[in-house]
């Protein structure tokens, strides 16, 4: 580095830095810069992880309710078994007690069944594209939230093909998991209470399509529907990340979400996603 000094004005001084960098100096720049935006990447990288895993629980924790009351039924229905296989083995009834023990090996077969889907929903994965069967996916969402579905009158009417996409089958199973969930909330107190989940081709890409029958998206709401914490759910009932968060995830997978209302009643969300085929 050259420093001149040049007269001015009486009492000051004039300074000027003139830096001329050698090549390694330049190459080590550049590696800085490289370093600190990786850093950023696997900053973000972490980030979405994050939020998907705190979107997850949070769909886990809306289902809480449901879930305990599906646990109490096959509770209840065991202690009475077994109670019955007690007294039935003091009377000398082998056959009717075995029998009452295997209907109670069936209700901790429902509870493990039940333990085991929320607990595979959950867990923490990262980001993994793949080939994903939507019916596969479907499934399991409907798996999750099945507590919440026969606490009422409200049905699921699947009809969705084994149609391949290149996704995350965690997060769009979490994405689906909230579709799903929300359109049981708007079907709850309305005279139809199903839920119409479908998929179709469109042109090289598969849609998915959850449907209810409730009141339909107010258009001041359809304005702000996917942003974060904007919720219509009363204090208690929601934060308003659902939405906003199926929305980051479908996007990330290369997706859209969208939503409308459909011409013969009730909300309808859109999931597309590209076909696997014309992603390879």
């Amino acid at each position: 580095m050259d420093i001149h000094i040049g007269a001015a004005m009486p009492g000051r001084f004039i300074t000027a830095a003139s830096c001329r960098p050698t090549l390694q100096q330049f190459q080590h720049n550049v590696a800085r810069l490289l370093k600190v935006e990786s850093d950023s990447e696997r900053e973000r990288a972490r980030s979405r992880e994050a939020l998907v895993h705190a979107g997850k629980m949070a769909a886990v924790g809306r289902m809480v309710a449901s879930v305990n009351h599906e646990i109490k039924r096959p509770l209840a229905s065991m202690q009475l078994l077994v109670e019955n296989a007690l007294d039935l083995i003091t009377h000398g009834d082998v056959d009717s007690a075995a029998e009452n023990l295997s209907l109670m090996l069936r209700a901790t077969g429902q509870m493990s069944e039940l333990s085991r889907q929320l607990e595979g929903f959950s867990r923490k994965m990262p980001l993994k594209h793949g080939t994903v069967s939507v019916r596969e996916a479907v499934e399991h969402a409907c798996a999750v939230v099945s507590p919440k579905v026969k606490t009422g009158r409200r049905q699921l009417l699947v009809r969705v093909s084994n149609h391949p996409v290149l996704a995350d089958f965690d997060r769009l199973t979490l994405a689906l998991v909230n579709l799903i969930d929300n359109a049981l909330d708007a079907a709850a107190g309305v005279q139809d209470q199903r839920i119409e989940i479908e998929s179709e081709l469109r042109d090289g890409a598969v849609a998915i399509l959850v449907r209810d029958h409730g009141a339909g998206i107010a258009a001041h709401v359809m304005e702000n529907l996917f942003d974060a914490f904007f919720t219509t759910k009363p204090p208690g009932e929601g934060l308003g990340l659902g939405l906003a968060l199926s929305s980051e995830v479908i996007d990330e997978m290369g997706g859209k979400l969208s939503a409308r209302n459909h011409p013969q009643g009730g909300a309808e969300f859109c999931i597309v996603l590209p076909a696997a085929e014309q992603a390879a």
